[in-house]
């Protein structure tokens, strides 16, 4: 007869109390799965004005100048694009979590339209912004991102469900060492898109003349998790076999 905590060398394991250790090897894919998790904060690394000089729908030059989304009094329409690289993911890595910050500096008018959207546009193996990020297509990220959405002033941050979007996006178009662009629009479908008879638009970021680095706090927060798969070395480890063949009493 065995005693409490002791077991038999022969095919019959007489094991007391063992539910708790299998609990406890079964949980341990879950404990180390947090330690395995990456956060990764990117800055932006350029971030500039696109321009649609005779407000026909389509951006035709790219300014380093103020960042700035509406109409100053002008025939000119602006869209505010920001640059991020893609950096520090590890290869088979997959994005859980990610958000997306900046400060919008100023209501000016005030603006007399109420929703921007945050959009990622695409990525490239190149940093350069385009005119044609004024107007390409891109997937909206979050709606109501900005604007008239909570106070005239302050940090703009993405809430979870765009978290979610943004991860998924993340995922199908990571490409390590390529830049990532988003842009800030509002939800008007057909040039013009803003009212010109008066100052009317949000300032994002640094409302300096150019852009330089630490210039503009827009930031890009990503959490990368690695799937725990069990290694060959591990299938086929005695000690996990003997545990998963136990023919196990509960006297």
């Amino acid at each position: 007869m065995c005693s409490p905590g002791t077991y038999q060398t022969n095919n019959t394991l007489q094991i007391m109390n063992l539910k708790p250790i299998l609990a406890t090897c079964c949980l341990l894919p879950a404990c180390l799965q947090p330690l395995l998790a990456e956060q990764i904060q990117l800055e932006d690394v350029s971030a500039l004005r696109t321009e649609d000089l005779n407000r026909d729908g389509q951006g035709d030059i790219v300014a380093n100048n103020y960042l700035f989304i509406g109409n100053a009094q002008m025939s000119v329409d602006y869209h505010p694009v920001f640059v991020f690289q893609m950096l520090g993911k590890t290869n088979g890595d997959g994005i859980a979590d990610a958000s997306f910050s900046i400060t919008q500096q100023g209501n000016v008018g005030p603006a007399t339209f109420k929703q921007v959207d945050l959009i990622a546009l695409r990525t490239s193996p190149s940093i350069e912004v385009i005119a044609s990020d004024f107007h390409s297509e891109g997937t909206i990220i979050m709606p109501y991102f900005a604007g008239a959405n909570g106070t005239p002033v302050g940090l703009r941050v993405t809430d979870s469900r765009a978290n979610q979007t943004l991860a998924s996006y993340l995922n199908q178009h990571w490409h390590e060492g390529s830049y990532l662009f988003f842009t800030l629009r509002s939800t008007a479908k057909k040039p013009p898109f803003f009212d010109p008879a008066e100052l009317n638009g949000y300032t994002y970021g640094n409302s300096s003349i150019q852009w330089g680095p630490k210039s503009c706090d827009a930031t890009l927060s990503v959490t990368t998790s690695s799937d725990i798969a069990p290694t060959s070395s591990e299938i086929d480890d005695p000690v996990l076999l003997k545990i998963s063949n136990l023919k196990i009493h509960t006297q």
